[in-house]
């Protein structure tokens, strides 16, 4: 993701993040020895974060939860209710 992938009608969208010094400098560290780029590194992250909360990332993944969710599309055995006595 470069910044020139950030223009008009992109779907890459750009925030400004605050990190500790520390923090900076390790990812840096990392990215250098891993020949990846800070993006990357980012994006990873935040790819594992969100599937690790169970959070869907596309449409696709989002429908396929929300199947398995809803008990309404189990099938259910028909029973009629008792009567109380």
């Amino acid at each position: 993701m470069a910044n020139k992938d950030a223009g008009k009608g992109s779907d890459v969208k750009r925030k400004v993040v605050t990190l500790p010094r520390n923090l900076w400098l390790a990812l840096e560290r990392h990215a250098a020895e891993t020949k990846v780029t800070f993006d990357a590194l980012a994006e990873n992250a935040l790819r594992r974060y969100l599937k690790d909360k169970n959070v869907p990332i596309s449409v696709r993944e989002a429908l396929s939860a929300s199947l398995r969710a809803e008990p309404d599309n189990d099938r259910r055995p028909n029973l009629k209710p008792t009567r109380k006595r």
